[in-house]
């Protein structure tokens, strides 16, 4: 008898194997919160990537986007220019449309290795002046980069230039607000960097940041694989900027590895695979 149980037992994990997976439930308050609060839609029309060319150059050279030195000024300036001529070619009616329609956007990976190739196609400009030119036009909206994309290719001065062109009276706030060895540690200086890389992804500032942005932020990190600890004190300060709904979940800390109370149809899901494996096996009670 026990043999006989114990073959049709493994007969019905054999085809339990073969059904289709049940709704992994691990995570599922992070999934409902996404539901809830859902991240702003990436937008392809606004008003500085709906600019001229003219026009974007002449806001690059005013404050808060006008660098203090000549030079550096005079380096992202180019850099900028060089990247319109190029986008220029590309299709679309805004400058998004155009970086999302070129290599630069599609393929992330390749943009560091071959990014001066394809800008100096349209026009001459030095590598490190096409970077910069680059950041600049990101910093002052004029192009929203992805999560993905900031991952592909970081950059050790775009978090300083957001913060003192993009929002520098919403940092000043929260600069306030969070202790001083916070502000400047390991993990306050991750999380900065995290809220400058939604604001770049997403536009507008520190209280244009919405529970789903920071939803999405970590649920990219994750999938991407980059970092897997990633900090979430950065959803910590939004709290305490006021910045957050009071329905929004208290902290992102375990989002994804609570379960939360699942509905009676969630319940059924996970085990109906197993259900039905043994109910074709003689052991039929189980499935009424």
């Amino acid at each position: 008898m026990k043999s006989r149980v114990h073959d049709m037992t493994g007969a019905a994990r054999t085809q339990a194997a073969d059904q289709p997976r049940a709704p992994h439930a691990v995570g599922s308050v992070m999934r409902q919160a996404q539901v809830q609060f859902p991240a702003r839609f990436a937008e392809t029309h606004w008003a500085m990537t709906s600019a001229s060319a003219e026009e974007v150059i002449s806001a690059l050279d005013r404050p808060p986007f006008r660098a203090e030195k000549r030079h550096t000024q005079w380096e992202r300036r180019s850099g900028a220019r060089a990247i319109l001529a190029w986008l220029s070619g590309s299709p679309g009616a805004t400058w998004q449309e155009r970086w999302e329609a070129s290599p630069g956007s599609a393929e992330p990976g390749r943009w560091a290795k071959e990014g001066h190739v394809w800008v100096r196609t349209a026009a001459d400009a030095r590598w490190c002046g096409i970077r910069a030119g680059l950041s600049l036009m990101a910093v002052a909206d004029v192009l929203r980069l992805p999560l993905e994309w900031q991952f592909s290719n970081p950059s050790g001065h775009l978090r300083a230039l957001t913060e003192r062109s993009r929002d520098p009276e919403g940092f000043t706030r929260l600069e306030g607000i969070v202790p001083p060895k916070h502000w400047t540690s390991h993990g306050g200086n991750r999380s900065r960097l995290v809220l400058t890389r939604i604001m770049l992804a997403k536009g507008g500032g520190l209280a244009d940041i919405t529970p789903g942005d920071a939803f999405e932020y970590v649920t990219t990190v994750r999938a991407a694989s980059h970092d897997t600890v990633s900090s979430t004190l950065f959803y910590s300060w939004l709290r305490e900027l006021g910045h957050l709904p009071a329905d929004a979940p208290v902290t992102l800390c375990f989002l994804h590895r609570i379960t939360g109370q699942l509905s009676c149809e969630q319940l059924i899901d996970r085990h109906r695979c197993a259900v039905d494996a043994l109910a074709g096996h003689g052991w039929g009670d189980l499935s009424r």
